[in-house]
């Protein structure tokens, strides 16, 4: 098996001169992501939520470990810059489900609304896919 496979960006962005790898969520990530406090505005909800998923780095080999993003690098990120990033994370596969609705796990499709920014449309599709994990964990613990 090519352990390579697993640990292959999903998404990239160019901020200034770097590239910007964004990796797929785990469910650590998204459950992460659901916990942090409703009153946090979107945008700083992202910034916390970029040190789990971008990198400055694709590592060659499984054991090799991705060059995170320092906090310093995060916060000094611009709102266009925020957006840009966010812009190419809402179409990963990993929302396929959440975007386009799924009956037998009872998740509504999520669209984007005219005019709404990239983060608060992701902001959107973290909460449904996070609200999917807690149903479907919620089938497997009644079995």
């Amino acid at each position: 098996m090519k352990f390579n496979l697993l640990i292959q960006p999903v998404a990239e962005a160019c901020i200034g001169t770097r590239a910007i790898y964004l990796y797929p969520p785990s469910i650590g990530d998204v459950n992460e992501f659901s916990e942090i406090d409703e009153e946090v505005d979107a945008t700083e909800k992202f910034r916390m939520f970029l040190s789990l998923i971008a990198s400055l780095s694709v590592p060659k080999d499984f054991r090799e470990k991705r060059q995170l993003l320092g906090d310093e690098l995060i916060e000094g990120m611009s709102a266009e810059e925020l957006m840009a990033i966010a812009s190419a994370y809402i179409g990963i596969p990993t929302f396929d489900k959440v975007r386009t609705g799924n009956a037998d796990e009872g998740v509504a499709p999520i669209t984007r609304h005219e005019d709404e920014p990239a983060i608060a449309f992701l902001d959107r599709l973290l909460q449904a896919e996070a609200e999917r994990q807690r149903r479907i964990f919620e089938k497997i613990n009644a079995l």
